[in-house]
């Protein structure tokens, strides 16, 4: 008997149908062969059924060959979460189950118990079901949070095999997870306030204006100042996640398998991958796929502690997603386009001892081994940094002083960015410029001074105007003013001088 029910395969942070098919030879010698180009997991997923099965003393007929496929046949198959559906077609071939399968998409892995274990991506099968009109999905109960913030399909939870046989076979009812029994509440589990960190009142201004116009920011400093504290405050004065936001988080993570059980990604991601991290760890790659650091911080920050210690390569392979907010990841298998629309923050010490320029310590740098240093920073990288701050020593009396909390910095932000979306510029492109910016003619003239002496490349004149435009939006400014343009130079001329 044949009999076919519907899966789906993970590419990337996308997903595709695949058809699981089973055809039963009851006159033939006993058998279990899956075809339709499965990796080792999957192949490994007729062990764990049979002993599945016969732990749950499910009643079916052993003998005869069953032949399953996966199509379409020339997609890898990758992933334990075949298992379930592998399991249900085999049981439907040998008529120990009937149901409808055009009305059921399914995954899971199994244990040799026949439990449902917890798969990666489920909310990408969740999403996958809904475009191909399938009403119902089933996966394992610790997936459920993440698959039901997707709307307008029926999710349902097993915990074990036998549970989904019984409810296929109509011998136990059960009813979907609604979403209410799954509230999401967006996390305020900062690292680091603001108010902890003493002085630095430029470099807070720096970062308030970096989370209003999302602004690509450098700083350089001798050790100990506070750089790494600075930009992990920044993602406290964030504004929190629309919906959409946290369904592309989601997915995100999940295809990774960074999700924790029933749990979704409702804050702002801050990664900090260590100077040591591969190009294939910071881009994304590897066999099965994962999303590197640049995808992982979507929607958020970006830091990269002790930058010039960074590989080369790894530091150029950011050029892409700084400027267009998404990369393509192309290897001899595949070729899958990521978002990357992240806030970038580098910190760097000026020298490979970080005492040059340090008042109270002596350098011991030679002036070669210093511009090699600050070479790994190229200047088509540097082109596409926003904001460049040098991060002194403080005083001991700033650091005694009352300061300003996240709290009330990020309503600061809030109120800038709901300015900024009542006056309905729209975004910073070519066509959109002179509307977006509403640039004063006394301001717009000392910018094309620099662009016309060289002293700031073209890309720089737009990097400038939106630090400006940034500017104008915290004091609720509707035109960007002269001094507007003037402290947006002083952040980007100040790299000039350092880099």
């Amino acid at each position: 008997m044949n009999f076919k029910v519907y899966s789906g395969a993970l590419l990337g942070i996308k997903s595709q149908l695949v058809e699981v098919e089973a055809t039963t030879f009851f006159k033939s010698l006993p058998g279990f062969l899956i075809v339709g180009l499965p990796d080792k997991t999957v192949e490994e997923s007729k062990e764990r059924i049979i002993s599945a099965l016969k732990n749950l003393n499910l009643d079916f007929k052993v003998e005869g060959k069953t032949i399953v496929n996966l199509a379409p046949a020339d997609l890898k198959k990758e992933g334990s979460l075949f298992d379930l559906p592998i399991a249900l077609s085999y049981l439907a071939s040998r008529k120990a189950l009937l149901f409808n399968p055009k009305d059921f998409l399914f995954a899971g892995e199994l244990s040799l118990e026949g439990k449902l274990r917890k798969i990666k991506g489920a909310i990408l099968l969740a999403e996958l079901a809904k475009k191909e009109n399938i009403p119902n999905l089933i996966i394992p109960k610790e997936n459920l949070k993440e698959a039901l913030l997707i709307r307008e399909i029926n999710v349902y939870g097993f915990e074990t095999l036998k549970e989904v046989v019984k409810f296929l076979n109509k011998e136990k009812s059960f009813n979907p997870t609604t979403r209410e029994e799954f509230k999401i509440h967006p996390k305020e589990n900062f690292p680091t306030d603001f108010a902890e960190i003493g002085g630095h009142q430029i470099a807070k201004r720096a970062l308030t204006l970096s989370a209003i116009g999302k602004l690509n920011v450098l700083m350089l400093g001798p050790p100990g100042t506070g750089k790494t504290l600075l930009a992990k405050a920044l993602i406290s004065i964030l504004p929190p996640l629309e919906e959409e936001e946290i369904i592309e988080l989601t997915k995100i993570y999940s295809s990774a398998g960074y999700l924790k059980e029933e749990e979704v990604i409702a804050q702002r991601p801050f990664r900090n991958p260590h100077h040591s991290a591969s190009k294939s760890a910071i881009v994304g790659g590897g066999n099965p796929f994962r999303p590197g650091e640049i995808t992982l911080a979507h929607k958020g920050v970006l830091f990269l502690d002790e930058l010039a210690e960074f590989h080369r390569d790894v530091l150029e392979s950011l050029r892409q997603p700084l400027e267009d907010k998404k990369i393509l990841v192309s290897r001899s298998n595949y070729a899958l386009e990521l978002p990357a629309d992240f806030i970038f923050i580098g910190a760097s010490n000026p020298c490979p001892c970080g005492n040059f320029s340090n008042p109270y310590k002596e350098c011991y740098c030679s002036p070669s081994q210093i511009s090699k240093y600050k070479r790994k920073l190229s200047g088509p990288l540097a082109d596409r940094i926003d904001i460049f701050l040098e991060i002194p020593y403080q005083s001991s009396e700033s650091l005694t002083q009352t300061q300003e909390s996240s709290a009330k910095i990020r309503e600061k932000v809030k109120e800038a960015l709901e300015f900024r979306e009542k006056e309905r510029r729209g975004d910073f492109s070519l066509e959109n410029f002179e509307k977006a910016l509403k640039l004063e003619p006394s301001a717009k003239n000392i910018l094309d001074k620099f662009l016309d002496k060289g002293e700031i490349s073209l890309r720089g004149y737009f990097r400038t105007l939106k630090v400006a435009r940034s500017i104008a939006d915290l004091e609720l400014c509707p035109q960007i003013k002269k001094e507007h343009i003037l402290e947006a130079l002083s952040y980007r001329l100040r790299g000039e001088t350092s880099i």
